[in-house]
C-alpha cells in the first residue's frame, strides 16, 4: 500500500513530463515533497541539507528530544539556530520536547543513507554515536539496513556503499569509549555488526 501510495502522489504532483519508475525515484519523490511542505512551514531561508543532515541524524538515532538535536546540529556543523524547535514542533514526538524521526522507515533509511555518503556523513554518525543512549538505538536501525558482508565480518567487501564505510568508521571510533555496550547491544540483537 505505501508503494501504491507514493507511485498515486507522484504522478499526481511531477512536474510535466517526468516520471518516477523505479521505487528508488518514488521515495526520493516523497523526500523532496516532506522537504517543501516542512520548508513553507518555517518562516527562514533553510537549506535542504540542513534539514536532511537533522532528519538523517534523527532517524539514526530514532527520535531525540529537542536539546539533544540541538547538541547533534552542533557536532554536525549546522548553523541554522532555531532548527531543533522547528522540528521539534513540526515533527513533535511521543513525549513533550521530543522530536521524532522521519515516517515511514523508509524514508528516514533512505535519507540516512543519501546522506552519510556526503561531506557531513561521518559528523553525522559521530553525533549518533556520541553518548551511551543513543549507541543502542543506532545499533538496532544498523541491523535492520542491508549490508554485505565478506567472510571475516570485520570487513566490508568492495563493492560497498560510501554510506556502509562511513557508518563501520564511526563504529570503529565510537568502539573506543562504547566497546562493551556496542559489543552487548550486538549480540542481543543476534547480527555481527562488525
Amino acid at each position: 500500500p505505501l508503494f501504491i501510495h507514493m507511485a498515486a502522489l507522484a504522478v499526481l504532483m511531477a512536474p510535466a513530463g517526468k516520471e518516477q519508475k523505479a521505487v528508488s525515484d518514488l521515495v526520493q519523490a516523497q523526500l523532496d515533497r516532506e522537504f517543501q511542505f516542512w520548508k513553507k512551514r518555517v518562516s527562514t531561508d533553510l537549506s535542504d541539507e540542513d534539514w536532511a543532515n537533522a532528519m538523517a541524524w534523527l532517524g539514526l538515532v530514532q527520535g531525540a528530544t529537542a536539546d539533544e538535536l540541538k547538541a547533534a546540529l552542533a557536532t554536525i556543523g549546522t548553523d541554522t539556530a532555531d532548527l531543533h524547535l522547528w522540528m521539534k514542533n513540526i515533527y513533535p514526538g511521543t513525549q513533550p520536547g521530543d522530536v521524532a524521526a522521519l515516517r515511514p522507515d523508509i524514508l528516514s533509511e533512505a535519507l540516512i543513507k543519501q546522506q552519510l555518503a556526503k561531506d557531513k556523513g561521518s559528523r553525522i554518525v559521530a553525533a549518533a554515536l556520541a553518548t551511551g543512549k543513543t549507541v543502542p538505538r543506532v545499533l538496532e536501525l544498523l541491523a535492520r539496513l542491508p549490508c554485505p558482508r565478506t567472510a571475516d565480518f570485520r570487513k566490508l567487501p568492495d563493492e560497498a556503499e560510501e554510506w556502509q564505510k562511513i557508518i563501520v568508521q564511526g563504529l570503529t571510533e565510537a568502539w573506543k569509549t562504547h566497546a562493551v555496550l556496542i559489543y552487548e547491544r550486538a549480540r542481543l540483537i543476534g547480527r555481527p555488526l562488525l
